[in-house]
């Protein structure tokens, strides 16, 4: 009776968790009466869409996964209670008995006191992995043991619904395993974002903000730098069975989008200047192949930047079907061959933006990310950055030119050079046509005749616009009409509301030069009288000597 129930079960056995597998139970085989058992726990984006068969090997089909690390592990024999509580009568033809074990193990709920612990808990190392070696074989009868692995899962993670459990012994065709490999299947629940930070030329995280305030201010033309990053989905390069009486078939993603966007329009996009994968830059052909694989599309390149600033990067995936659209499903099949390579992995992403002359000033320009995906069949999975940078913006400060004494007197006319200091050295600003700003190094005030002149329009007023936050001066190279150079540059400063609040008009004051009106009896009237008597005395001796000649 026993060896027929174990040659039943030599066709009935299997693992749950992934598949029904492989493993044969007898009698006859002659082997090492313990075993090595090796858990393979995997990152998994979702469970796997086909079943993948254990056969108590390694098996290159999970290759493309991350392991799961810190995953605790019990093993516990469960012999007695799975053949008592399985009630096989012998009587069961091999598929009957098959079926019969199947809904058992898939219907198993776990009972400590049926259980005896076979080995201490151990955990997941970074690979995922952890092994038990030397669990026996046999029960005392000679009965080959069942084991059922308790799992504890870290925080983020759901289990499958079917528990781990081994039936010996593991057979692989007639040779029967020692050193058994089991790859119990997870899903993440707590699917993180992409993530997106500031980073300066070199790719490093820009400082912290100082405390209040909440942007980080460039100059135009300035290139501003992020660096977004995503892990790629597990299962990204997974063909799915859609008919399996047809063969129909198509990739399990058909949508894969990552989509930035600034929050204002005059916003320039610079271009992507880096792709890095798993901590390597893609560069040359390898960058030229990504790019056969992702398509890139950019917003806001030309003037006067209508679009928001950004770009979308797309896989070339879709939803087609070997049967509905062959060739669009080669190009998607193509697309998720390639990508599977870098399953599991994180992309970087470093790409620039600048604010332009059709940028509001003092007006703060967010960057969103978000990365959009669609999966078996019509599954959205779309998702955010949690935690977004800081905005940006550009500063500027409005100024009114008036006379002093009279501050509703707009004088027209003056001209100003900005100057700053920066290291202990002084600098002047020089402007292009699109306001971008370049700071050029000078000692004496004599030396800027090459900055750019900001001008007072007839009322008075005039503005300096596109400059990050700081403390700057105004030098004034030209006084108005009349009026006299001021002696002393003036000081202001640009920050957060310098620009758009009416209250932060800066006033400058120049002082009349005066008119020219000589004071009766004073000097003016002597000098006259001086140059009058001295032509009298010029005429009066002409005349004596006209006399003189006559006579």
């Amino acid at each position: 009776m026993k060896r027929k129930l174990m040659t039943m079960l030599a066709a009935a056995a299997c693992i749950v968790p992934l598949a029904t597998g492989v493993f044969g139970l007898g009698s006859t085989a002659e082997a090492a009466e313990e075993v090595n058992v090796t858990l393979h726990k995997k990152k998994m984006d979702e469970f796997p869409s086909e079943a993948i068969k254990n056969d108590g090997k390694i098996n290159s089909a999970f290759d493309h996964f991350q392991g799961l690390e810190g995953v605790e592990y019990t093993p516990y024999d469960i012999t007695e209670d799975f053949y008592k509580t399985l009630a096989l009568t012998g009587n069961e033809t091999n598929e009957q008995a098959k079926e019969k074990t199947e809904n058992w193990m898939k219907s198993y709920v776990f009972n400590p006191s049926k259980a005896t612990q076979a080995a201490p808990m151990d955990t997941t190392d970074d690979k995922g992995e952890v092994t038990f070696s030397g669990l026996e074989k046999r029960a005392a009868d000679g009965t080959y043991k069942v084991y059922y692995f308790a799992e504890k899962l870290p925080s983020g993670y759901q289990h499958d619904v079917n528990p781990t459990i081994l039936v010996l012994p593991a057979m692989d065709g007639s040779t029967e395993l020692t050193d058994i490999h089991l790859y119990p299947k997870n899903k993440v629940t707590d699917k993180p974002g992409p993530e997106k930070i500031l980073v300066d030329e070199d790719g490093n995280q820009l400082p912290a903000l100082p405390a209040g305030e909440d942007n980080y201010t460039f100059e135009i033309g300035k290139l501003i730098n992020y660096k977004a990053s995503f892990n790629f989905p597990s299962q990204i390069g997974d063909v799915k069975t859609v008919d399996a009486d047809t063969n129909e078939v198509q990739t399990r993603y058909n949508k894969f989008t990552l989509v930035d966007r600034v929050s204002k329009t005059g916003v320039k996009f610079e271009g992507i200047s880096k792709v890095v994968i798993n901590g390597k830059e893609i560069k040359g052909a390898e960058l030229t192949e990504f790019y056969t694989h992702m398509t890139l599309t950019p917003y806001g390149t030309t003037a006067p930047y209508a679009d928001a600033a950004g770009f979308d990067l797309a896989a070339n995936l879709n939803s087609e079907t070997n049967l509905t659209d062959a060739a669009k499903y080669a190009t998607s099949k193509a697309t998720a061959d390639y990508l599977k390579q870098f399953a599991g992995q994180k992309i970087e992403i470093v790409y620039g933006i600048s604010l332009t002359e059709h940028t509001d000033v003092d007006t703060e320009v967010k960057n969103d990310l978000k990365v959009n995906m669609t999966h078996d069949g019509n599954v959205d999975d779309n998702r955010g950055v949690d935690t977004p940078p800081p905005g940006v913006r550009t500063g500027g400060r409005k100024f009114f030119k008036h006379e002093a004494g009279k501050e509703t007197q707009g004088l027209g006319g003056a001209e100003f050079a900005v100057v700053k200091e920066a290291g202990g050295k002084k600098y002047y600003l020089v402007q292009n046509a699109a306001k971008e700003a370049t700071w050029v190094e000078y000692t004496n005030k004599s030396e800027l005749s090459g900055a750019t002149k900001f001008k007072s329009a007839n009322d008075g007023t005039f503005e300096v616009v596109g400059l990050e936050y700081g403390e700057y001066a105004l030098v004034e190279m030209k006084a108005p009409n009349g009026f006299l150079l001021l002696d002393d540059d003036f000081d202001f400063s640009i920050n957060n509301g310098s620009y758009t609040e009416t209250d932060a008009l800066s006033k400058v004051a120049n002082v009349s030069s005066g008119g020219f009106l000589p004071s009766t009896g004073g000097m003016g009237i002597v000098a006259f009288l001086v140059v009058g008597m001295g032509l009298m005395a010029v005429a009066l001796m002409k005349y004596r000597r006209l006399h003189d000649q006559a006579i």
